[in-house]
C-alpha cells in the first residue's frame, strides 16, 4: 500500500458511513470548504474522506471534476499527520470537505485551505 495514495479504504463510499458524517453536527468552513467530521473509536484507526462539489456552485461537470482532483491531491500530499494521529488515538475520522466556492479556486488556495482544515482538526481532537 502506498503511503502516498489515496485507496478505496481512505474513500467515504457507504450510504451509511455518509450518512452518520452529515449526522453529525461537527463541522467548520475553511474557504472554499465547509468541512464536516465525525470520528469514533476504532481497533486499528484510519481516516476516511469525501469530497462533494455541488452541481449548484459549479455548473459544468469539467469545472466539479477539477475542483475534486485538486482537492484528494491536496488532501493525499498532507495526510501524513492525520492518518499518523488517528492510528495513535485508534479513532476513525471521517471527514466531508463541501464545496462553497462559486468559481473554480486556484491550486495554491485548495492546497492552504486543506492544511489548515487537517491541523485544525488534529488541533481540535487533541483536546
Amino acid at each position: 500500500m502506498n503511503p502516498n495514495g489515496l485507496s478505496k479504504e481512505e474513500r467515504l463510499y457507504l450510504n451509511r458511513e455518509v450518512e452518520a458524517l452529515f449526522a453529525s453536527r461537527k463541522s467548520f468552513s475553511a474557504f472554499p470548504f465547509r468541512i464536516i467530521i465525525q470520528t469514533e473509536e476504532g481497533c486499528e484507526g484510519g481516516v476516511k474522506i469525501l469530497v462533494s462539489i455541488p452541481k449548484k456552485r459549479l455548473k459544468h461537470a469539467t469545472d466539479r471534476n477539477t475542483m475534486k482532483r485538486r482537492t484528494r491531491e491536496s488532501y493525499r500530499t498532507n495526510k501524513s499527520a492525520i492518518v499518523a494521529f488517528a492510528r495513535e488515538n485508534g479513532l476513525v475520522i471521517r471527514i466531508g470537505f463541501l464545496y462553497i466556492a462559486n468559481e473554480l479556486t486556484p491550486s495554491d488556495k485548495v492546497l492552504r485551505s486543506v492544511q489548515y482544515a487537517l491541523d485544525k482538526i488534529v488541533s481540535v481532537l487533541n483536546e
